[in-house]
Parts: structure tokens; sequence; C-alpha cells
């Protein structure tokens, strides 16, 4: 199942935004309805709007949250990325890393202040937020490290979302992408195949590409978790 669990497009109208808890797919802390802007090619708008509850993020302690991060794709409609520009109030640019992720994220500072956009007329563009683990991917993976992923990013969101805590989806796994096969190595030494789950279309039409999915919980004395490849993308989610 995959992580776009927000999704805002910028649209015409004045500075807008309407938050509602959304049960999807994985890694977020809440849902943002549509968010829309002016159609004016260029705009500058507080950066925090941009970047939903990278500060609920950060103003969580830095034991809470180190070992799972926020990651922001830029969703695009009538163009392509590249043609929309980004830049904070102090000259800092974001753009698109390799896996598409917008990098380098506000800091603290940074959101406090504007963020400018400029765009063609005409294309519109918002952002899908992930949540991810802190260890990068690999082929052998500490299966402790990715547990703890898990386990923060659930009391994580709970912790920020306060009062709407109850209307969100129970994280409990990691989606491992780009590979066809995993494995467990449990503390004994022994070995259990993890099995691949089918690409899939869900309710809303979304589609979900093939994927391995680890489920701490399951194999309470795992030490590490194996592919046949390296993997492309490592997703924390909800149980379907």
């Amino acid at each position: 199942m995959h992580n776009d669990l927000i999704m805002s497009l910028l649209s015409s109208g004045e500075n807008f935004m309407h938050r509602r808890a959304l049960l999807a797919t994985a890694a977020a802390f809440l849902a943002l309805a549509p968010a829309a802007f002016a159609e004016t090619e260029s705009k500058s708008v507080p950066a925090e709007k941009l970047f939903p509850f990278l500060s609920n993020y950060y103003s969580l302690p830095a034991a809470e949250r180190s070992h799972f991060r926020l990651a922001y794709t830029m969703m695009v409609q009538g163009g392509k990325a590249e043609q929309v520009s980004l830049i904070l109030q102090d000259g800092a640019k974001i753009v698109p890393n390799a896996q598409g992720y917008l990098a380098p994220l506000p800091t603290v500072a940074q959101l406090k202040g504007k963020l400018t956009y400029s765009r063609p007329a005409g294309v519109k563009f918002g952002v899908a937020l992930d949540l991810l683990p802190t260890q990068a991917p690999a082929q052998t993976m500490d299966a402790k490290a990715l547990a703890l992923s898990v386990t923060q990013a659930l009391k994580g969101s709970k912790k920020v979302a306060g009062l709407m805590a109850m209307a969100l989806p129970t994280f409990d796994r990691i989606e491992i992408r780009g590979v066809s096969t995993g494995q467990v190595k449990l503390a004994d030494g022994s070995t259990r195949a993890l099995g691949l789950i089918g690409a899939t279309k869900d309710k809303k039409g979304v589609y979900h590409p093939a994927h391995i999915s680890y489920v701490p919980a399951e194999w309470p004395t795992a030490a590490s978790v194996s592919f046949d490849a390296m993997p492309s993308k490592l997703l924390i989610e909800a149980k379907p």
C-alpha cells in the first residue's frame, strides 16, 4: 500500500487549506484535503503550508524521532516537476532528489518564514507525504532498527495528532519496494520467508505496486531482514 496519505493540489482561489483525517495508505500523521493558492505564476506563502506536519515532527524530542523521518513528493498536474521552483525566504532552493523526494527539507527556522513558488500558468502542484525509516535501504537490514522505526512512527503520529489521533491509521509494517523475495533471520539462526504481495488497486482505483511487507510484531525475535536485491524504497505503512 502506497504512502500517498497526503495529497494536496494547488488550484485557483486564495490561500485555503482544509484538514481532515484520512484512513488510507501509510506514512503520515493526518491528511490534507485539496489546498488552494492563486493562479498567479509566482507567489509567496508560509513555508509550513507546503510542508504539513513537519513542524509537528520537529517538535518531538530527538530521541522519539531518531528512527523515522518525513519525506515529501511533489505532485504536478498540467506540467512537470522541474517547471515548479521552490525557494525559501533565505534563498535556499528545494528540489526533488534521486528518489523524487523534496530536499533539503526546511529547518525549524526556515519553516517560520516564507516560501516562494513559481510555475507556468495552468500548472497545479502539491505534495504527498511519506513516513520512512531512517535506516538506509540495503540487501540485509537490522530488524530491530526497522521495528523501532515503526514503533516511533506510531507513537509520534498519535502524539502530534492530539484529539484527532483516533482517526489515524495504525502503522505496524514496512513496505519494501523493488524486491521480489525476502526473508527474516531469527535469533536462533533460522530463517523464514516473507511473501511477495502482488500489485493491487484499492476501492478508489489507486494502484499499489507489488512489494514485500515486514510486520515486526509477527517476528519478535528477528535479528535481520534480507532481500534478493537492493530495495528501491522503504515505506512505513498501516495494515490494509
